[in-house]
């Protein structure tokens, strides 16, 4: 558990980039807010959800340093159901904004399928890939099982049902636990057209076509993401690496470990940079 100085460094850092946001509108439903600082090669880190860009804090300003550091603010549900394509056209969107020939992207969870459908859409816009704990289909009940096996072992029974039950529902009263940065006011209806269409989208008969380099890393214990489906990532790019850091337990390695994540991008960055320049 991160304890109360780092908790107040990490959210420092995320009113940093809240603060340094600029509006560019997209379309009718979404103005994107985009932190861009630095120079040299860009990094993008791409959100999971709305409100998670303190997921980064810590990279972005670790990394604005040495390179051009951009992240970006979600797009939430309004009325336009919210999936893969959509948000991928988003990154592109993006990208073309700040006039950008060629990123390394950073990504994990729900959204690299997003930055992986990019890239199939648009593959000369993209050198590389640093992805964590992730995945690019994982069947909804298996999801469930999961998410519910997690509530269950942290929390007292008659809490577990009463987050479950009243707190967060799907389709057929399925329920299970989704972090802080998912309100709970209209939980139902974000969760129907904000996550599940992102869970139930499948990429696994295309990421093979990706070739440019890729670094994967989960943890052993991931409560959300078993390891068969971020190796999966792997198995199919031409061009990846992959670790599973051994007894290591939870999801957010940029938030669980940041000395350790920004030490193995800033060697990846190095690795492909190195490449380019051969």
């Amino acid at each position: 558990m991160m304890d109360f100085r780092k908790q107040q460094q990490l959210n420092k850092a995320e009113e940093q980039i809240i603060a340094g946001f600029k509006g560019y509108k997209i379309d009718e439903e979404y103005t994107v807010n985009i932190y861009d600082r630095g120079q040299g090669e860009a990094i993008l880190f791409t959100p999971v959800f709305e409100n998670t860009n303190f997921i980064y804090a810590n990279q972005i300003k670790y990394f604005e340093k040495k390179y051009r550091v951009i992240t970006y603010s979600a797009r939430e549900y309004k009325s336009k159901e919210i999936n893969v394509d959509l948000l991928s056209n988003d990154i592109l969107s993006i990208l073309d904004i700040l006039q950008l020939k060629k990123v390394n992207v950073v990504t994990m969870c729900i959204t690299t399928g997003n930055a992986l459908l990019a890239c199939l859409k648009r593959p000369e816009l993209f050198q590389s890939f640093f992805i964590t704990n992730a995945f690019v289909h994982m069947p909804i009940p298996e999801w469930e099982k999961v998410l519910a096996k997690f509530l269950i072992s942290i929390l007292p029974d008659a809490m577990v049902k009463k987050v479950l039950v009243k707190k967060i529902a799907i389709p057929e009263e399925r329920v299970f636990f989704l972090p802080r940065f998912l309100p709970v006011k209209n939980f139902k209806e974000k969760f129907n057209h904000n996550v599940l269409p992102m869970l139930n989208a499948d990429l696994r008969n295309q990421i093979y076509q990706i070739d440019v380099p890729a670094r994967v890393i989960t943890t052993e214990y991931d409560p959300f993401i078993p390891i068969k489906y971020t190796k999966f990532i792997h198995d199919q790019m031409k061009n990846s690496t992959f670790t599973v850091l051994s007894g290591r337990k939870g999801h957010f390695l940029s938030l669980l470990d940041p000395d350790y994540f920004n030490q193995e991008l800033e060697l990846f960055l190095t690795e492909v940079l190195a490449r380019k320049v051969s």
